[in-house]
């Protein structure tokens, strides 16, 4: 390709060959391009992207973090349905997950990509809420996207035929005092055991309510949820943080023993067990739901 490439006069980030490359790529490009309702580029020294320069380093910074903490957004998406009708009623209007989020003590972006942000609220809400003049998204970009989740999910039931798979949702991530809205999507499992549509006895609830706060409890501090690589079939995940070795952020395990027993101690910041069962029981009852 020849040619010098232009930048997009509203982030000054994004480049592109041609008009016609850039007007291809707007659909995509206009969620991070300006936060929504606005008219014109944010002062770049401005705290208008939570200290980010731009709209798309911030947004890159959110996609970063979510791939690190997959394991526990699962958890976190997969239970939220439950509590909220079951599978079902999840794919029988379109809805969304809505995760609310924070600046977390990585505040800037260049330490640790484990604890950049904080997860403050989580719940699952209609179409509507998400279109204009809310400004999170409108429906030509809301009907793409649902048509991405049915793609997504038809691999996913490829790429894993043992587990049943209903469907993927939507999720929209954002970030206070920003405007700015992320896009990711999350795989949601139909249950075996259990009809989820009926009203949730405590215990149940109680038990995905656990779940959900021992992931945000993790994640929000910069601790990581993952499947197990070593012990492969137990219930409960491998816990670890990460490290910079070799100008590299890598993996470290923590010693699992004692991280499980202070949550069951109650004696973590921010957990506070309704269950009364022990933390790995408690994931053990959530894999034969």
């Amino acid at each position: 390709m020849k040619g010098k490439l232009k930048r997009c006069a509203g982030c000054s980030i994004a480049k592109y060959c041609s008009r016609e490359c850039q007007k291809n790529a707007w659909p995509t490009h206009k969620e991070f391009c300006r936060r929504p309702g606005t008219s014109s580029q944010p002062d770049a020294g401005s705290d208008s992207f939570a200290g980010f320069p731009t709209a798309i380093s911030l947004a890159d910074a959110i996609r970063e973090w979510v791939r690190i903490h997959d394991y526990g957004f699962n958890v976190i998406a997969n239970a939220t349905v439950l509590l909220n009708g079951g599978v079902d009623r999840a794919f029988a209007s379109p809805q969304a997950l809505r995760f609310e989020l924070d600046i977390g003590p990585n505040n800037k972006g260049d330490g640790n990509p484990a604890n950049v942000f904080k997860l403050d609220r989580i719940s699952l809400d209609t179409k509507e809420s998400f279109l204009r003049p809310t400004g999170l998204t409108d429906a030509e970009a809301w009907d793409r996207r649902e048509e991405q989740c049915r793609y997504d999910a038809m691999r996913k039931r490829v790429e894993f035929p043992h587990v049943t798979i209903t469907g993927v949702l939507p999720a929209a991530f954002l970030v206070l005092n920003t405007g700015l809205v992320a896009w990711h999507q999350f795989p949601v499992f139909a249950p075996r055991h259990f009809d989820f549509s009926a009203p949730l006895a405590p215990p149940l609830q109680f038990l995905l309510d656990d779940l959900i706060a021992m992931s945000l409890v993790a994640m929000n501090a910069g601790d990581i949820l993952r499947l197990p690589k070593v012990h492969i079939g137990r219930p409960e995940p491998e816990v670890g943080n990460l490290i910079r070795r070799d100008k590299q952020w890598k993996w470290r395990n923590k010693d699992e023993d004692a991280y499980w027993e202070a949550l069951d101690m109650r004696t973590v910041k921010g957990f506070l067990k309704k269950t009364g069962m022990h933390p790995r029981d408690i994931w053990k009852c959530f894999h034969t739901l």
